[in-house]
């Protein structure tokens, strides 16, 4: 499984870097998309972890999009909130930013309870094999291609990511995507 993910993230970035990452987009209903891939982590994970969901009402639509691609990145953010939070809860959050358009700016959030980041790591969290401290990479192990991965999907919707996070509080990974509405759901 380890070699399985390291292959899947060294793929992966290849593919962005060398421009050969093709979108496969299709009409994605983006409230219960994300309802259910938080459902699934509960199942997931046996910890003393609570998983919320928040989604904003207005977000009542279908959204064209690469479900695989939107998945990896909740998938990678959530995945980590779970790695790094032993007890406590993670929080998803989904809302809608602007309408510009046929265009909808949606901002994502994944905030945790977990260990947190060294505020002197917070600014390479995103490069390619680049992790927290050595303490941290030795006791969750890791690639360091995850956040890397997510970064440049998040740029290839037109969005940005950022982190906040304090040692021994908690983490929050906020991020934006913009998607085409879907025709029917347009107003």
């Amino acid at each position: 499984d380890i070699l399985l993910g390291l292959l899947s993230d060294v793929l992966d970035i290849s593919k962005i870097e060398s421009g050969k990452m093709e979108l496969n987009e299709k009409d994605v209903p983006l409230a219960a998309s994300v309802k259910a891939l938080v459902q699934t982590y509960k199942f997931r994970n046996n910890k003393n972890v609570k998983f919320n969901v928040n989604i904003d009402p207005q977000i009542d639509f279908d959204v064209v999009a690469d479900q695989t691609i939107l998945n990896q990145v909740l998938l990678n953010l959530i995945g980590n909130a779970a790695k790094f939070t032993g007890e406590g809860e993670i929080c998803t959050t989904v809302s809608l930013i602007e309408e510009i358009g046929d265009y909808v700016n949606v901002g994502f959030s994944i905030k945790d309870t977990g260990i947190g980041i060294e505020e002197d790591q917070l600014q390479s969290i995103f490069e390619s094999f680049k992790q927290g401290s050595k303490q941290t990479k030795l006791r969750y192990g890791g690639t360091g291609l995850g956040l890397s991965i997510v970064k440049r999907l998040v740029s290839m919707y037109k969005g940005d990511i950022q982190v906040k996070s304090t040692v021994g509080v908690g983490s929050e990974f906020s991020f934006n995507m913009m998607f085409k509405r879907k025709i029917e759901d347009q107003k």
